[in-house]
């Protein structure tokens, strides 16, 4: 068996233990609340181990009845989601929340509106959460805050060699000499694009008498 630590062995697991020591193996300090570890008037114990419990009196508590038991001690849910209690360690009879990020108010018990400045753009809808906010994008628009312009041109949809100009959810393509349709596919029909129409008064006094229509290039 194991030695009596604080004692002698007389029997097989029997310990006779030194004066001032007790449990089974003689480790059991019994002079370790002579010197008066608890304070505010608190009273000493021994556990199974031997080590030291304070009862605290009403008012007080932590290992050694240290602490005084403020408003933040005696009500435990004054500060509501995840906020922090302070009553300066139990020694104010008032008590004070620090909120986590995303709420406010005396006991945090406001979620804050993160979308109330407004953060998305082009249209998009805001919806707010605890401490972040997601942007909805409208058509055409991507990014946290919906403020890039998605490039409808980048897929090359002009055909024929026509230019392509970005816009907003769309795109258009200008066509070259020939061609005309959304994407420049369609062949465009003879004098197509390349020919004004004139008009030409000729007036005889203070009316006109005739009209001439021409075609002719730009």
């Amino acid at each position: 068996m194991p030695g009596c630590l604080h004692g002698s062995c007389e029997l097989p697991w029997q310990c006779v233990c030194d004066e001032g020591w007790g449990g089974r193996f003689c480790s059991k300090d019994l002079r370790a609340c002579h010197s008066a570890p608890c304070l505010h008037g608190g009273s000493c114990q021994l556990d199974e181990g031997g080590d030291v419990v304070c009862l605290c009196p009403e008012g007080f508590h932590g290992d050694r009845c240290q602490l005084r038991a403020g408003p933040c001690h005696r009500h435990r849910s004054l500060c509501l989601n995840g906020g922090v209690c302070d009553d300066q360690s139990g020694f104010s009879s008032s008590f004070s929340c620090r909120c986590l990020a995303g709420f406010s108010g005396s006991r945090c018990e406001t979620d804050l509106d993160d979308c109330a400045l407004s953060p998305c753009a082009n249209g998009a809808t805001c919806s707010d959460g605890v401490n972040r906010f997601v942007c909805a994008c409208a058509p055409g628009f991507t990014g946290r805050f919906c403020s890039v312009n998605i490039d409808d041109c980048a897929s090359r949809p002009c055909a024929n060699r026509g230019r392509c100009v970005d816009r907003a959810n769309g795109y258009r393509c200008l066509c070259r000499h020939g061609y005309t349709g959304p994407a420049c596919l369609d062949p465009a029909p003879a004098n197509h694009s390349r020919r004004t129409l004139r008009v030409t008064v000729s007036e005889r006094g203070s009316a006109p008498r005739c009209l001439r229509l021409s075609w002719s290039p730009w």
